[in-house]
């Protein structure tokens, strides 16, 4: 209603303040501008953190009953290296810790059935951090992350020739055996909430839905896995130095715009 209020007055202005209210909002001060910059270059490297509500943390305490939670963090945004990738959120280990996992989604949203279900898909990952490798290592440097890398390159170069790039893209992640009963768990968890109509989701039994980590056996061979480990030691080495030249470009730019800010432009 105040927007509609708003909306009237400016109409019913004369032409030229008008306009000259369009030119102000369309063409922010010098400072401004590299403000909104820096600030969208520090969220694209460092993604807001979320703290769920208490009612999203009951239900997911009882999907994963056994899940520390505590040891999980989420963030609204893909982290910097995945881009716009097709994935809709990613589960990674703490850069600057050895226990934590980061759940990065592409939009958090948990009112949404389909929000739910990557936030539930992604917490299956954290359970495998938690039950196959104990979720221990140091930043990127963890045993589910070496894992992961190495039967996925594997899958890579097996579809590549075959289907080429993207598609080979695709299937890796769609057949990788640590992506298999996640995306189960993802499917019954949807399946629960639409055959349970009328009924909470904190009433509904939820013990169906969790999936076993436990017969989890990694396919990928002694070369894969080296090749593994020595990307993912090449990404702990890198990440910290990356993410503090995009720190150190940030502060630099916020000087620019605080003197831009003092002088008037």
């Amino acid at each position: 209603m105040l927007l509609a209020k708003k909306k009237d007055i400016e109409e019913s202005l004369p032409a030229f303040w008008y306009t000259h209210i369009l030119y102000k909002q369309n063409h922010l001060k010098l400072s401004e501008r590299l403000y909104k910059q820096v600030e969208k270059l520090f969220r694209h490297v460092f993604p807001k953190q979320i703290i769920p509500d208490k009612g999203t943390l009951k239900l997911l305490e009882q999907i994963y009953p056994s899940l520390n939670l505590s040891k999980v963090h989420f963030f609204d945004g893909l982290p910097w290296f995945i881009g716009d990738a097709y994935v809709s959120g990613i589960a990674m280990p703490g850069t600057y810790n050895t226990d934590k996992v980061h759940i990065y989604l592409k939009k958090y949203n948990p009112r949404t059935q389909g929000g739910l279900a990557i936030i539930v898909h992604e917490l299956f990952h954290a359970l495998q951090y938690q039950d196959l490798y104990k979720a221990k290592g140091i930043g990127l440097m963890r045993l589910f992350i070496v894992h992961y890398l190495s039967n996925y390159i594997r899958l890579y170069f097996k579809y590549l020739r075959q289907y080429g790039h993207h598609n080979a893209n695709r299937l890796a992640y769609e057949f990788h055996p640590m992506e298999i009963p996640a995306f189960q768990q993802e499917h019954a968890f949807l399946y629960l909430l639409k055959t349970a109509k009328g009924v909470q989701p904190e009433d509904i039994k939820w013990g169906n839905c969790v999936c076993d980590t436990s017969g989890y056996k990694n396919p990928a061979g002694k070369g894969w896995l080296l090749l593994g480990w020595i990307i993912a030691s090449l990404m702990m080495l890198a990440k910290p130095f990356v993410e503090i030249f995009f720190l150190f470009l940030a502060g630099i730019l916020s000087v620019f715009s605080f003197i831009f800010r003092v002088i008037g432009l």
